[in-house]
């Protein structure tokens, strides 16, 4: 009997010791590391010969993200409509989100002509598609994809959000 009684002290100390373990592993401060951030166009306005990008950095990192090389391809309606490929000034705060804005020249000038009639109109949408890279200082996988709708502003023949 002293056996049968000696094993399940163990066993508590054993369960007990398992607990604490688990107590102190949460109580930790939680890091987030790696997080890609979330890029995204929110707005598309048409200039001259130019189109300004308003691109949505959402950063989900417990640290700022800063620096980098941003490249990627814009697909407007099924059709590649700009390539970029610079260094723009990026910098995110961690938990928040920022906007940039770049200029992008069109592939095909004739694609700016519809998408400006597209907007006179205010009617319809625009689908895009954007596939890049984002090489930043920190360690962050660099690819990203991303997919939505832009709809012309009432009133404006110049925007798109």
């Amino acid at each position: 009997m002293n056996s049968t009684f000696q094993l399940s002290r163990a066993a508590r100390l054993i369960i007990v010791l398992i607990l604490l373990g688990i107590v102190i592993g949460c109580s930790g401060q939680r890091e987030i590391r790696g997080i890609p951030p979330v890029i995204q166009l929110a707005q598309l306005q048409l200039e001259q010969e130019h189109v300004v990008l308003a691109l949505r950095f959402r950063n989900g990192n417990d640290s700022a993200l800063t620096g980098g090389k941003l490249q990627f391809q814009l697909t407007l309606g099924g059709q590649v409509f700009a390539i970029y490929n610079d260094t723009p000034d990026i910098d995110v705060i961690a938990h928040s989100a920022e906007e940039l804005r770049v200029r992008v020249t069109p592939l095909r000038p004739e694609s700016l002509d519809r998408l400006r009639a597209m907007a006179a109109r205010g009617q319809g949408n625009l689908q895009w598609q954007m596939d890049g890279s984002l090489n930043l200082d920190q360690k962050i996988p660099p690819l990203f994809s991303n997919q939505g709708r832009l709809f012309p502003v009432p009133g404006r023949d110049d925007l798109f959000r």
